[in-house]
């Protein structure tokens, strides 16, 4: 079958949609898409008052909704899965609402956001489900076994209607993130069984320097006993959260404790810092009196930060470099700080069996590009940081 005048790009005026291949193949993704298409139908049905559509436009908008909480349920159990908790592929398989939801309430873990969110969405999903158990009461007329679907007459308000999915598609996109959050830190092995990766990095820097704990004028009982209230916690669990900060990277850099990755020294760090505040003041003083042209704010081969860097190159390898751009777009992107080792490898293999001329032009330019966003500093400070380099990251103001 020819799907030509389907799939064809031809006077789109842009509006493509991309589907199948290599693209968009997960159930958070499909899920999300059919709560937007019952949003977008609804508030169409509301704001252009379709009245002589009412009764059949909300087929397609409660099926989208239906079928989203299916996709919702199994993107939750199959990440679940990947963390080893005991979920078969038949749990995830099947159309039946309430069974996907009583083994998501069964195998999710008893973090206080997942509590929080099922609490407070358990009354919709099975509402849906008593309504539609088996995903034919919205698609047909009659079921599989020739009866009626929705046997009984109900009245679906569309104002009631949207408002429930504003609120279930919200609360379910918090638990999807949760939930992928969980995969990820279940991967890093940055969780205790109590605690969250981000309430171990909420510890880590509510804790003071580790050398000071023993000290009589130490606040770390107190800071100990308000941290265990918060979160109910016995002192093995606090132990166990103790243990991991002391062993992670990033956390540890918070209580004190530098990570040994090198990069650079003190004495360029001080040079960079320099010279990049001094760039900075010029092109500020040159803004005060109203416009600021491109040629004042762009690096160019013909201004100093290039002489700049002819300075410093010989003390400085491509090894650094590569090692400072690493941290400064980990830092810029929000990214997790256990991915350093690897993102830094992949870089730095990119450079693996270029010449040395080469190697040469690599380091200049990529130092320029850092250098030349009005970001680089608070990148560089935030990405000391995430390697464990406190000590560094308090050079810069």
């Amino acid at each position: 079958m020819n799907f030509n005048s389907i799939f064809s790009p031809e006077d789109s005026d842009g509006l493509n949609a991309c589907v199948g291949g290599d693209n968009i193949h997960d159930f958070y993704s499909y899920a999300e898409g059919y709560f937007n298409a019952a949003n977008y139908l609804c508030d169409k049905v509301i704001s252009e008052r379709l009245t002589g559509d009412l009764d059949i436009v909300i087929f397609p908008i409660l099926y989208s909704v239906r079928h989203g909480i299916e996709l919702a349920l199994k993107s939750h159990l199959s990440n679940l899965r990947d963390c080893g908790i005991n979920i078969t592929v038949g749990d995830i398989h099947g159309h039946d609402i309430d069974i996907l939801w009583g083994c998501l309430k069964e195998k999710t873990p008893r973090a206080p956001i997942f509590i929080e969110i099922i609490s407070s969405i358990d009354h919709l999903i099975i509402e849906i489900a008593q309504l539609d158990p088996t995903a034919q009461e919205f698609r047909y007329p009659v079921r599989k076994d020739n009866n009626q679907t929705i046997p009984d007459r109900k009245v679906i308000n569309y104002r009631a209607l949207q408002s429930s999915i504003t609120e279930l598609t919200s609360q379910l996109k918090c638990f999807l993130n949760a939930s992928e959050c969980y995969v990820e830190e279940h991967k890093t092995e940055t969780r205790t069984k109590e605690l969250s990766r981000e309430q171990l990095s909420e510890l880590s820097d509510l804790l003071p320097n580790r050398d000071t704990w023993g000290n009589d004028d130490s606040d770390f009982l107190i800071k100990k006993s308000e941290f265990i209230d918060k979160y109910d916690l016995s002192n093995k669990a606090f132990e166990r959260a103790i243990k991991l900060i002391e062993g992670h990277r990033e956390f540890a850099g918070n209580i004190g404790i530098e990570s040994d990755i090198s990069i650079l020294n003190d004495k360029i760090i001080t040079l960079i810092i320099n010279n990049y505040s001094s760039r900075k003041l010029k092109v500020a003083n040159k803004s005060e009196g109203g416009i600021v042209k491109i040629s004042d704010i762009m690096i160019s081969n013909e201004f100093p930060e290039h002489d700049f860097f002819e300075t410093i190159k010989d003390s400085i390898t491509i090894d650094d470099i590569i090692k400072m751009e690493t941290i400064c777009y980990m830092a810029l992107k929000g990214e997790y700080s256990e991915l350093f080792d690897e993102k830094l490898q992949t870089n730095l293999e990119r450079v693996n069996g270029i010449d040395n001329e080469e190697k040469e032009r690599i380091k200049h330019d990529k130092f320029i590009h850092l250098f030349s966003k009005t970001t680089f500093l608070s990148n560089f400070k935030t990405g000391l940081r995430l390697i464990g380099r406190p000590g560094l990251a308090a050079m810069i103001d």
